[in-house]
């Protein structure tokens, strides 16, 4: 049965599709009151998971998203950005919208568009028929790999990943042309389905057989379908004879990401000249540095395409690449192992485990850890475990260290909320969250706390607060399949507190709650728990963290997950804004979110005065479901005119007014950081800061 479902609104002229599994939505506004019904899934030119027609003479999207008008054959015959009006003749036309869910039109023309910065009019004139087509991103593993970890199975099953690769051609650097790489699981013998084919590009990657150095390349054998095979020193090679050594004076995992970032980022170039031709900034900082013509390159077969990259001086593109989503610490064992069809689902720069051990007084002085036994562990009185700050050799959004220890500014990564993830039941069109205050001193807590999530209108919302749990309502309310739960109190090594004794995470037979915030001192050891026990994705705390602040955090990241950051964007967010932001770790899947941003991607509008009384904006993005690297954002500024790779800082800004910039700050709720310093939309537009 589909994930994906048309149906009518039950307010206003209209219909909603939505997808359970992804918990994404999207409305459009109809001129009349409309019936969905089913139509046949080809008439359409792609892929569909749920078709319908309806009847109606124009429609209506409360949002600027990107639009590709089709002939019937796919002959591009417009892309309409912001601030556009657009009028097309007599024909067939399919119109397809990139929306939080894939959305396709089919209809007869005329046809006039008028997009504007937060909205799209499309106008038939007259009533006609009107096809729709809609597809869900949500991807899943297409099988299990079982391997042993002689280093020779791990090769041959690693290779495999590639098997859910959906093309070689340039546009394979779009996350939605790359599926979820097969499972593994650490067994007696080597075991790959019949079924996972992987393309023969012709190109190896040859390491020494050692899992240290078998893991790191998983994620560019991926993307580039290579056979991985022994060899010293490492270096790839291909039938043509082409070799690349992946050895200098740096480390073995910094010539891997460079060869991936610089792969993708061409191929993002390229693919310009292709079904999905775009304007994009990025093309005018790289093809300077080309070799051979855009055209030429995007004909290519992988293995000619990889040659010709590989001749570009990388520090010649490198502000061009997008930022990563994604570093991971892996250690070289059999649980490690399991991990990566999880992290190459992600694209993840891979690297073993480097950090430095946090010295006592920095435990002490910055982290609130108490030192007591005299040395730098985090002792809860039942587990002891060393603290440790990952060597941060990347640029990316989340860093996540696997293994033992505690990771200080980064996410502790747990394999069991990766596995649930995939697992999760279908959720509903409503945001269902449980905001729980065990402080006595802070009982008012949840009423702010309900009105902060309540923030957006396009939104529907269950919000359950509680003040003074006992137990077995704690136990009651994890046990219960909210979207977030967000406590506030105090743990100890017996557990979450509530008003007659502790509930201990680990005793519990399964956590349903999806998401979580433990709010409360030295509670890391129970937000990994309730990750261990069900629970997708959490924050909890290494030490003792000050009430104002932690109210000032737990406030914070309920705004960013409401406009629909995930747990990893929130606290790379906050870590940039406040001093006690390193103390607060994610553990379990950092990628989990709440809500559906208002557009692809959750945004900050990042906004520099200027002496002139003139502003200097950007877009700066972060991954959102399946919009990760290698997407494009279309920012919504008038005369913009291109796109930009995402996620990251935008590489254009853009000289507003007072007046311009308050109509950008009106699009939605996106927070503004003017001048370094973070705003909240909805607090901005009546300050004197946006104001003459």
């Amino acid at each position: 049965m589909s994930s994906v479902s048309i149906t009518a609104t039950s307010t206003e002229p209209g219909f909603e599709i939505h997808d359970t599994i992804e918990g994404r939505s999207v409305t459009f506004e109809t001129a009349e009151a409309v019936d969905p019904e089913c139509t046949d899934e080809d008439r359409f030119l792609y892929p569909t998971d749920a078709t319908a027609t309806i009847e109606t003479s124009a429609l209506r999207l409360g949002t600027m998203v990107s639009i590709f008008v089709r002939t019937p054959s796919g002959e591009m015959v417009d892309r309409i950005r912001s601030h556009q009006r657009r009028e097309l003749s007599d024909g067939i036309y399919h119109v397809e919208i990139s929306s939080t869910v894939k959305v396709y039109f089919r209809v007869e023309g005329p046809i006039t568009f008028d997009a504007g910065a937060d909205h799209l009019d499309i106008d038939f004139d007259t009533s006609r028929r009107v096809d729709i087509g809609a597809r869900s991103y949500h991807q899943h593993p297409a099988g299990t790999i079982q391997t042993t970890m002689d280093p020779g199975d791990l090769m041959t099953a690693i290779e495999a990943f590639s098997s859910s690769m959906k093309t070689t051609r340039p546009e394979m650097s779009y996350p939605t042309l790359r599926g979820h790489p097969p499972l593994l699981e650490i067994g007696e013998d080597l075991e790959i389905p019949d079924d996972l084919e992987s393309p023969e590009t012709g190109i190896t990657i040859e390491v020494p057989p050692q899992p240290r150095m078998i893991y790191p390349v998983a994620s560019l054998a991926y993307y580039l379908g290579a056979e991985i095979s022994r060899g010293e020193p490492p270096r790839i090679v291909t039938e043509d004879g082409f070799d690349y050594p992946l050895v200098t004076e740096r480390w073995f995992e910094d010539e891997v990401a460079q060869v991936l970032k610089q792969v993708l980022l061409l191929d993002s170039v390229v693919r310009t000249k292709g079904f999905y031709g775009n304007d994009l900034y990025e093309r005018t900082l790289v093809e300077p540095h080309l070799q051979t013509d855009l055209e030429t390159l995007y004909d290519l077969p992988l293995t000619e395409r990889l040659q010709e990259y590989l001749t570009v001086d990388f520090e010649a593109v490198r502000e061009a690449v997008p930022r990563w989503v994604m570093t991971a610490y892996v250690p070289p064992t059999p649980a490690g192992a399991e991990t990566l069809p999880h992290l190459v689902n992600e694209l993840a720069i891979i690297r073993n485990p480097r950090g430095t051990r946090v010295d006592r007084s920095e435990a002490k002085d910055n982290l609130g850890v108490s030192t007591e036994t005299g040395s730098s562990f985090l002792n809860d009185g039942n587990r002891v475990r060393l603290l440790i700050k990952p060597e941060l050799f990347d640029d990316s959004v989340e860093h996540v260290w696997f293994g033992d220890h505690v990771p200080i500014g980064a996410t502790k990564g747990t394999i069991e909320a990766f596995e649930a993830k995939l697992d999760r039941p279908a959720k509903g069109p409503q945001l269902t969250i449980a905001v729980v205050s065990n402080d006595p001193g802070l009982v008012q807590e949840p009423d702010v706390l309900e009105e902060t999530y309540r923030g957006r209108g396009d939104l529907d919302y269950e919000i359950d607060t509680f003040v003074g749990t006992t137990t077995e309502e704690l136990r009651n309310i994890l046990g219960t399949s909210y979207d977030f739960l967000h406590y506030i109190g105090e743990t100890s090594s017996t557990g979450l507190h509530a008003s007659d004794g502790t509930v201990d995470g680990s005793d519990l037979a399964e956590v349903a709650t999806e998401a979580f915030l433990i709010d409360a001192d030295h509670s890391f050891e129970e937000a990994l728990s309730l990750a261990h026990h069900g629970a997708l994705g959490g924050v909890g705390t290494v030490g003792t963290v000050d009430r104002d602040s932690a109210l000032q955090v737990g406030r914070a990241i309920a705004r960013l997950l409401n406009v629909g950051f995930s747990i990893r964007g929130a606290l790379d967010v906050i870590r940039e804004q406040v001093a006690v932001g390193n103390q607060y770790v994610v553990v379990g899947d950092g990628s989990v979110d709440i809500a559906q941003p208002e557009s692809a991607f959750p945004t900050i509008i990042d906004i520099q005065s200027k002496e002139s009384r003139g502003f200097s904006v950007a877009l700066e993005t972060y991954p959102a479901g399946i919009f990760r690297v290698g997407s494009t954002v279309s920012p919504h500024f008038r005369n913009a005119g291109m796109d930009f790779l995402a996620p990251g800082t935008m590489g254009v800004r853009y000289t507003m007014t007072r007046s311009e910039l308050n109509e950008v700050a009106g699009w939605d709720f996106s927070p503004l950081r003017i001048d370094g310093s973070l705003y909240w939309n909805n607090t901005v537009q009546n300050s004197t800061l946006l104001k003459d």
